[in-house]
């Protein structure tokens, strides 16, 4: 696996502290969970430490033949006399590998270790206590062995391998699918595997193979399937300790999809549920009363979804349907569980009007908190795939705009073709009703400027439009300045005429939208407070706007719990059309709080489902740009070049006035393959300037001036903005100003004001820039000094320092040892001496030597030292 050294870390580093301390450790992850990889990093680790390794490996096929793994791993000792046997032999030399106090036994597959072999680890470790590593996978109690090394070993401890999240899943297919890749493809191929990084190279290569995932205008797509025959043989090392009643429930459960509890245990039993359950096949969700299950990883769920046309097949699809509830759907695992689409409620006829039941979190049902990923993405997709079967069923047999326009948001959702929607809209015949009318050209318009891309085709056909409309047509100018704003440029102001109050909701939308383009909050709140709010899509809008008004505003943490309880409402209603916007504004806020492990963890529940509506592209790419650099920043990926693609090409398709990508970066530096690199971003701020967007200037301006301060530029900046430059537009200049005052120091003192006001990462850019200055101008003390002024800092707010120092700290990144060696190096000291004074070999200093240059980026010994001197 490429990097994969890279993963795991946290884990890593927790295994081998425990071990070095005494403490055993037993490593338990599914077939496919990097349980191998986890094993060679803990093992490197402690290599470096001055630790030695013996390793034995479980094999299922020795498992019946006593003492084989130890004749394998040389042992196995012949007994030295004839009353001695062979157990008390190899006790004895397993005592003697071991004994020095510095060196750990790593037996990986322990589960397939015959039992006399783990008796006698068992029996020496007795004796004379060493440390085990072990390895295993989660399976049912019969299975086990009445002897097994995690029982019989203490002190002991259980560490589990979490999947991977979303930045990393992003890295590995970044090797294997070199380029752009279709944010619905990521999130499958995520949402398939599990996050089991075995699995997710497996999905990526076997589809590639077999093309089913290809290169479109240079992005990489995914069929509507991504299952490939090929992936039997990897789903079978999941299944391998199923017994036969276990593995019909799984058929069954597989073909149900995800439901109930109470439904599965009446399906299949509950003993087939736990011992499923024990081989980590399932995942739950609680809801109300009941908790929904579904089957883990999903790609096991994809085999048996498709057996061949037969008895079984037909008798467990028959007993599934029995139990179904008649009254829902007959689609396999549908249920009342899923609210139904909802749009606008003006156009609606009379009772028409459909209803939208959420879930209550007060009332017990699903808390984001409990959710299982893979089961929620699962709900998410099978909840938009009855939609778009049911609006199509809806619109085929009426074709009117009422069932044209819910059948176009599914599709969008959905990702359906361009040309499958322009048909909905050509067939659907032209109504009397004016609002319905009204509300099919703006569907029409989202269509072409979302997703064929084609604004002036948008723009032209709601010019033409509002002239058929009547009183409707204040809506479609509305949506044309939205269009507008989103992807071009600053709209011109229109004369607004008297509104009726269902259509005054659109415009006051936009105002507060532009106002927010251009840093005037004050404004912005008020158009918002200004109408009354019925339209379900206007009301997403004015609720991403207020987030944006509190962050634009500086009040961090109010837009961060604004927007994070809108994405938890969001996902739990399974709304997928109201999380990116709202997710958005999150990441923002927790960049510039300094958040970055909550950073992750937001971007891999939004971006795993996969499900994103054309007319969140914007949003959804912002923030796989914004993975993307994560990913580099955590040397996953090529670090600089990475950082510059996706920030400039966000600067040239989005008009957002957050760009969470362009504040992604404390420690940035030019690329050594793009010295051009801060002109590049001037010229994108220039064209936002040119657009009338000045937020979006202003904060990708202070990314341009963090590489190449320039007090001109700082002074167009703050030109630009006016009077309106307060809160975050403030402190972003302020940060600009810091860097090119005559005083060095200045920065320092700002980038505490700002950490204390809550805007950690913009503190840490101010203060980058001191310490900067004062390396360079020769006060190496002083701008030590002022480093640990912010660690400490950082510390005392809660805030962990190391995501956000980069360059500023760059021996942070390496391991104590490493740290150790590099400090001798800069004290002048051969490799031989090192190797002498830490009681190593040479040739394991070099290896130090090695992994320091590749952290650090240097090309040789004198530029450690000129680190280290800092």
């Amino acid at each position: 696996m490429a990097r994969a050294n890279t993963f795991f870390v946290g884990l890593r580093d927790q295994t081998a502290d425990l071990l070095t301390s005494g403490v055993s450790v037993d490593v338990l992850g599914q077939p496919g969970s990097g349980r191998t990889t986890l094993v060679a990093s803990v093992t490197s680790a402690l290599v470096e430490l001055g630790w030695d390794v013996v390793h034995v490996r479980g094999v299922a096929a020795l498992a019946d033949r006593p003492l084989e793994a130890l004749a394998v791993a040389d042992l196995l000792r012949r007994p030295a006399q004839r009353p001695e046997s062979r157990v008390a032999a190899t006790v004895e030399r397993l005592r003697s590998e071991l004994a020095d106090g510095r060196t750990v036994l790593v037996v990986d597959d322990a589960d397939d270790l015959d039992v006399t072999s783990a008796g006698a680890i068992a029996a020496a470790h007795g004796q004379r206590p060493f440390p085990v590593l072990t390895t295993s996978r989660p399976r049912p109690a019969y299975r086990q062995a009445p002897v097994t090394l995690r029982s019989s070993i203490r002190p002991g401890v259980v560490l589990d391998i979490p999947p991977l999240d979303f930045v990393e899943v992003l890295a590995i297919l970044a090797d294997i699918l070199p380029g752009d890749i279709e944010p619905d493809t990521l999130a499958r191929i995520h949402a398939l595997s599990g996050g089991l990084p075995n699995l997710i190279v497996a999905v990526a290569v076997a589809a590639r193979q077999t093309g089913r995932i290809r290169q479109i205008d240079g992005v990489w797509v995914a069929d509507a399937d991504l299952w490939t025959p090929g992936l039997t043989r990897v789903v079978q090392t999941l299944i391998a300790d199923l017994g036969e009643p276990a593995l019909e429930a799984l058929q069954m459960l597989s073909l149900a999809g995800t439901v109930p509890v109470s439904l599965a245990a009446e399906l299949v039993g509950w003993a087939a549920l736990e011992e499923l359950d024990a081989c980590g096949l399932l995942r739950f969700v609680p809801r109300g009363d009941d908790v929904v299950l579904g089957i883990f990883p999903p790609l096991v769920e994809e085999r048996y979804r498709r057996p061949p046309l037969g008895a079984r097949s037909l008798h467990f699809n028959a007993r599934i349907a029995a139990l179904l509830d008649p009254s829902t759907t007959a689609m396999p695992g549908a249920s009342t569980l899923l609210p139904p689409a909802v749009t606008a409620p003006w156009f609606w006829p009379g009772d028409a009007q459909p209803t939208a039941p959420r879930f209550d979190r007060d009332e017990g049902n699903v808390e984001a908190a409990e959710l299982s990923d893979t089961v929620h993405v699962r709900l998410m997709r099978e909840h938009w795939h009855r939609q778009l079967l049911l609006r199509r069923r809806e619109w085929e047999r009426n074709p009117e705009a009422a069932t044209a326009i819910l059948y176009l948001r599914a599709l969008l959702v959905n990702n359906a073709e361009v040309e499958t929607m322009s048909r909905v809209v050509a067939q659907t015949p032209p109504s009397t009703d004016q609002a319905q009318m009204a509300e099919l050209h703006r569907w029409h318009a989202l269509v072409l400027a979302y997703a064929a891309d084609d604004l002036a085709g948008a723009r032209t056909l709601l010019q033409r439009a509002a002239t058929e409309v009547g009183p409707w047509a204040e809506v479609l100018h509305a949506v044309e300045d939205y269009l507008t704003l989103t992807l071009d440029r600053l709209p011109e102001p229109r004369a607004v005429a008297v509104q009726r109050t269902e259509t005054r909701q659109f415009s006051a939308a936009v105002s507060a939208a532009t106002h927010i383009a251009v840093g005037d909050v004050s404004e912005a709140r008020t158009a918002l407070e200004a109408a009354e709010w019925t339209d379900a899509d206007m009301i997403r809008t004015r609720d991403v706007v207020r987030g944006m008004a509190n962050l634009i505003a500086g009040e961090v943490e109010e837009a961060l719990a604004w927007s994070r309880r809108h994405v938890e409402e969001a996902r739990d209603a399974l709304d997928t059309e109201s999380v990116y916007g709202h997710a958005y504004v999150a990441v923002s806020a927790l960049i510039l709080s300094g958040r970055m492990n909550e950073l992750r963890t937001m971007l891999g529940n939004v971006l795993s489902t996969g499900l994103t509506s054309s007319v969140q592209r914007h949003y959804v790419d912002s923030l796989l740009g914004l993975a993307a650099v994560l990913a580099a920043r955590d040397g996953h990926t090529t670090r600089d070049a990475s950082y510059y693609r996706y920030l400039r090409s966000a600067a040239r398709s989005s008009t957002l006035p957050l760009p969470a990508w362009a504040m992604a970066r404390a420690d940035i530096e030019v690329a050594d393959d793009d010295p051009e690199g801060a002109e590049h971003l001037w010229d994108a701020v220039q064209g936002y300037l040119d657009r009338g967007l000045v937020v979006s200037a202003v904060l990708l301006g202070g990314v341009a001036l963090d590489l190449s301060p320039d007090p001109d530029r700082v002074a167009t900046l703050r030109e630009a903005t006016g009077p309106r430059a307060a809160g975050l537009l403030d402190a972003v200049l302020r940060v600009a100003e810091a860097a090119v005052d005559d005083d060095p120091v200045a920065g320092a003192r700002l980038g505490r004001r700002l950490i204390d006001a809550g805007l950690v990462s913009l503190g840490v850019r101010a203060t980058g820039h001191s310490i900067r200055r004062l390396r360079a101008s020769g006060a190496a003390t002083e701008s030590r000094e002022v480093l640990d002024a912010l660690v400490r800092q950082l510390h005392g707010a809660g805030i962990d320092p190391d995501p956000l120092l980069g360059s500023l700290a760059p021996t942070r990144q390496l391991s104590p040892r490493e740290q150790q060696v590099g400090s001798l190096v800069a004290h002048g000291m051969t490799n031989a001496e090192i190797a002498r004074m830490l009681g190593i070999t040479p040739k394991t200093v070099e290896n130090h030597l090695s992994r320091i240059l590749r952290k650090l980026g240097a090309t040789d010994r004198s530029e450690v030292v000129g680190v280290f001197r800092g």
